[in-house]
């Protein structure tokens, strides 16, 4: 994790910076993930990304993911879609305040993490996910009734290197 302050620990989609890490000094081959642990099961709908919120580094892109959960049924950590890498569509000219959105094959979790994939020294990144305490159909885009687990739910997070 961050050495710096606390303003650099903070992946909410709110947060004015986002969280950071930096795959220097032994953490090459250590990959990056936020979870989230839901009060309630939810079925889960997206992923919402943002970039680090200082607008430096350009460069710095989170372009692919892979995302992981706990199914209500189990105490396994399992891949969504084995594993499969997702792209994000982000690149050095979305915004810093953009939000990109991955929508999943809804799934039923107690936790969720997105894992970001990288092969730059640095990885800075906010993240939420679209939830729903109801169980849904699959559907194209997440329903009107959903929620961001962290910023309109105030679920907690942990992250990890």
């Amino acid at each position: 994790m961050s050495s710096w302050d606390y303003n650099w620990r903070n992946p909410r989609l709110d947060g004015n910076k986002g969280a950071h890490i930096s795959k220097a000094d032994g953490n090459a081959k250590k990959p990056y993930w936020i979870e989230v642990d839901f009060l309630q099961d939810a079925t889960v709908y997206a992923v919402v990304l943002k970039r680090r919120g200082d607008g430096t580094s350009k460069e710095r892109v989170n372009s692919q993911i892979k995302v992981q959960y706990l199914p209500v049924d189990s105490d396994k950590w399992v891949y969504y879609k084995d594993g499969e890498v997702l792209p994000t569509g982000e690149t050095k000219d979305t915004d810093t305040d953009a939000e990109t959105q991955i929508n999943l094959e809804p799934f039923r979790a107690k936790s969720v993490a997105v894992w970001i994939m990288s092969s730059q020294q640095w990885i800075g990144a906010r993240a939420d996910f679209i939830i729903s305490p109801e169980k849904k159909e699959a559907a194209p885009e997440p329903p009107a009734e959903t929620s961001r687990a962290m910023v309109d739910l105030g679920y907690k997070y942990v992250t990890s290197s």
